[in-house]
C-alpha cells in the first residue's frame, strides 16, 4: 500500500488488481488489472499522486490518475522487481531479474535508459564535494553515481580495449578523468557526463592518473614503466618524465604539497618525485611488486599495498618503513587513509572483507624488511561483503566509505 504525499490518494493490491481510493472517504477512484498478462505483482505511485505504475512479470503499465489514461506499456527482457518513483516523481526506477536497473523519466514516458552492473568494478573515487562517485569497470565502462539519488549515469563506452584502471576528479570537480587504453586518458564533464578531451599513448596502457590539488599537473602511470607529468591545462606540454624499471601501476599527488608525486610499480619500488624540481627525491624498496600507494591527509606518511597482500607504512624522509605486515592473502588493490590519518582501510579482490588498521606507529622499524620478525598486527575492525572487493574510497569529509564489488555494485558505508 502507498499513500500520496498530501494523503488524498491511496493505492493497494488486492484480488490480483491494483486499486486506487480517495484518502478522505475511501471511495473508489479506479482499478488497474494486467489481464491477460497475469496477476499484479508490484505497484507504485509517485509522491504527488499523479502516476501509478503496475507490474506483472516482464510487463508494466503506467497510468495518469487524473486523466484515467494509460500512458506507457513497456515490456522488458526480464522480470521486473519493485518499482520506485523519485522523491519528486521526476523518474521511475525498477530493477530487472537480469541485474539491470531501468530509469524512466516521467516527462517523457516513451524513453527509458538502462543502468546497472556493467562488469566488476575496478576503481572508484569520490568527487571533491562528495556528491558523486566516479566508477571504472573491468569491461572498460565508466559510470558516474550521484550519492543522494543512488543512481548511476552510464557514460558512452569510449575506451576500446581493456579495463578502466583509475578515475581522478579535477580539484573543482567539474571534470574527471578515466585511465585505460585507446584512449589512454579520457576527460568527462561531471555535470553532463559528456566525453571531452582525450589522450592516446599508442599501444601503452594508462594504469593510473592523478591531478595535483592546485590543478597544475596531470600525471599518468604507463604500462611501460614511464611516469609522465603534463600541464593539466595543456596536455601537449610535458613537464617531467621519470621511469620505473617495470610497469608503473599507481600514482597519487600529496594532499599537502602539490609538487610531490608518489608512484609505484612492478619493480617493487615506490618513488617520490618533486615535479617542480624535476627529480626523484626518495625511493622506497619493497620485496614484491607494489600495486597501490596512498598518502595520509597531512602528507607525512605513505602507505603501499603489495602483490602478495602485504602493506608497508613509510614516513616521508625516512629510509626504513615504520611497519610492514601481511594484510590480505592476495594483491592489495584498495588502500586509503581515514580522515584523521590514524586508520588505514584496505581491500583485496581475493577476499570479501575490508580491514581497518591502526597505523599510528610511534617509531620506525629497525630492520625495514618484511621477512624480519614483525609484531603481530591485527585489524581494529572489518566490514564483511557478500562478494569480492576491488577498490574502496573515503568521502572527502570522511563520513562515508564506498566499496566496489566484482558483481558491479557499490556499497556505501557510514564510517565506523
Amino acid at each position: 500500500m502507498e499513500v500520496s504525499r498530501d494523503g488524498s490518494l491511496i493505492i493497494f493490491n488486492t484480488e490480483n488488481k491494483a486499486r486506487a481510493i480517495r484518502g478522505s472517504d475511501f471511495s473508489k477512484v479506479e482499478e488497474y488489472a494486467m489481464e491477460p498478462y497475469g496477476d499484479v505483482t508490484y505497484l507504485s505511485m509517485d509522491p504527488k499522486g499523479q502516476y501509478i505504475a503496475v507490474v506483472s512479470k516482464e510487463r508494466m503499465q503506467v497510468w495518469d490518475v487524473g486523466k484515467k489514461k494509460r500512458i506507457s506499456s513497456p515490456v522488458f527482457p526480464a522480470q521486473i522487481g519493485d518499482p520506485c518513483f523519485g522523491p519528486e516523481g521526476e523518474f521511475l526506477a525498477l530493477g530487472l531479474g537480469n541485474g539491470e536497473i531501468v530509469v524512466m523519466e516521467t516527462n517523457y514516458w516513451g524513453a527509458h535508459k538502462t543502468q546497472g552492473p556493467v562488469g566488476p568494478i575496478s576503481v572508484l573515487t569520490f568527487s571533491p564535494d562528495g556528491r558523486f562517485i566516479g566508477v571504472g569497470t573491468m569491461a572498460g565502462n565508466v559510470q558516474l553515481w550521484q550519492i543522494d539519488k543512488g543512481l548511476p549515469l552510464r557514460l558512452p563506452k569510449v575506451h576500446q580495449e581493456g579495463a578502466v584502471w583509475d578515475i581522478a576528479f579535477s580539484p573543482d570537480g567539474r571534470r574527471f578523468l578515466s585511465a585505460s587504453q585507446k584512449p589512454a586518458v579520457q576527460a568527462w564533464s561531471t555535470e553532463t557526463g559528456e566525453p571531452l578531451d582525450s589522450l592516446d599513448l599508442s599501444d601503452m596502457v594508462a594504469n593510473s592518473v592523478a591531478i595535483s590539488r592546485d590543478n597544475r599537473y596531470l600525471a599518468i602511470a604507463q604500462s611501460n614503466g614511464e611516469v609522465q607529468v603534463l600541464e593539466a591545462s595543456d596536455w601537449r606540454r610535458t613537464v617531467y618524465n621519470y621511469r620505473h624499471q617495470l610497469g608503473a601501476l599507481n600514482l597519487t599527488f600529496s594532499p599537502a604539497d602539490p609538487n610531490l608525486l608518489a608512484s609505484c610499480g612492478n619493480d617493487g619500488l615506490a618513488l617520490l618525485a618533486d615535479v617542480e624540481r624535476r627529480q626523484v627525491i626518495q625511493s622506497f624498496q619493497h620485496h614484491a611488486p607494489v600495486y597501490r600507494v596512498a598518502f595520509s591527509p597531512d602528507g607525512q606518511t605513505l602507505a603501499t599495498g603489495l602483490g602478495d597482500g602485504s602493506i608497508y607504512i613509510w614516513r616521508i624522509g625516512e629510509e626504513r618503513p615504520v611497519a610492514a605486515f601481511f594484510a590480505h592473502t592476495f594483491t592489495v588493490t584498495g588502500l586509503a587513509f581515514g580522515p584523521d590519518g590514524r586508520f588505514l582501510a584496505s581491500a583485496s579482490p581475493g577476499e570479501q572483507v575490508v580491514r581497518f588498521w591502526d597505523v599510528s606507529f610511534p617509531s620506525a622499524n629497525q630492520h625495514g624488511v618484511l621477512y624480519v620478525a614483525q609484531p603481530v598486527i591485527r585489524p581494529v575492525q572489518t566490514l564483511e561483503h557478500p562478494t569480492l572487493i576491488y577498490d574502496l574510497a573515503f568521502s572527502p569529509d570522511g563520513t562515508l566509505l564506498a566499496t566496489g564489488l566484482d558483481v558491479g555494485t557499490i556499497w556505501v558505508w557510514a564510517v565506523p
